[in-house]
């Protein structure tokens, strides 16, 4: 998983992979893949172009009872996706996400746009687009992207799971207590911030590093030739990380071969080749 603020870098940082001969399956949530593509073009001549391949996922509007709703399609393309990609589903067919093999890396760009999908979803099957989601959807919510994430993250999948994610800060620990400016409302005092990945509701976004051995966190940094952007596999500010090989993983990479270098290193110097 790689976390990151709007704007941070997490789909073009997704360029060195495709130039290191891995095969990207991009399923994109947020019409992201202009920016990769523009990358490739501009930085390694078109290079590493015929490596990726895109799943474009959204959910329209609609107008409904002079109300504007979302579709909800969208779930269950990305599902079906899983299942054939972009071609229509055959029964008794191989499930095509276990097709893959090494070589090959399943991006999901970004989780807060594959959750919108699945909040329309669960809306739409509560008949509640209109009014906004419940305590009972998110419990939904959370269901559904476990299971996701639990077919992918499994022993069955054998290609490489990146998932992008934005950053959320939620407070931890303190005392929960009436808002002094607002009687009605609750605040927290005291505890601190912690930055997990945004994602339908406080507690899938607590939990959801637990499908991932490694977490890393994009962030811009400012540096000697002006700012620089670097993936940090160590703790930064209140950005939680991780990674399964802390002896050979060094602390930081830079975007530009960031996470090709970093596959290298905690696959043991391992290549595509």
């Amino acid at each position: 998983m790689v976390l990151g603020h709007s704007g941070s870098g997490k789909t073009g940082g997704l360029a060195s992979l495709a130039i290191a001969g891995y095969r990207l399956w991009i399923f994109d949530f947020e019409d992201g893949m202009p920016v990769l593509k523009s990358v490739l073009q501009e930085h390694y001549a078109g290079k590493g172009i015929s490596s990726v391949d895109v799943l474009q996922i959204s959910n329209d509007f609609k107008v409904a009872a002079d109300k504007l709703i979302p579709e909800t399609k969208g779930w269950n393309k990305f599902n079906n996706g899983l299942s054939s990609w972009d071609k229509p589903r055959v029964v008794g067919a191989p499930f095509w996400a276990y097709s893959l093999g090494d070589s090959d890396v399943i991006v999901l760009d970004t989780l807060s746009g594959l959750c919108d999908l699945v909040r329309d979803y669960v809306l739409g099957l509560n008949g509640r687009l209109d009014l906004g989601a419940r305590i009972q959807d998110y419990k939904q919510m959370q269901e559904l992207l476990d299971f996701a994430f639990r077919s992918l993250a499994g022993d069955k999948c054998k290609a490489h799971l990146i998932v992008n994610a934005h950053v959320q800060d939620y407070r931890e620990g303190g005392e929960t207590v009436d808002d002094p400016k607002n009687p009605s409302q609750k605040t927290i005092v005291g505890g601190k911030d912690v930055g997990f990945a945004r994602s339908s509701g406080k507690t899938f976004s607590r939990s959801c590093g637990r499908y991932f051995n490694n977490v890393l966190y994009l962030e811009e940094e400012p540096g000697l030739r002006g700012s620089e952007r670097i993936y940090n596999t160590q703790p930064k500010g209140i950005v939680r990380v991780k990674t399964s090989s802390p002896y050979t993983a060094k602390r930081s990479y830079k975007i530009e071969n960031g996470l090709a270098e970093f596959f290298r290193d905690v696959r043991g110097g391992k290549t595509t080749e």
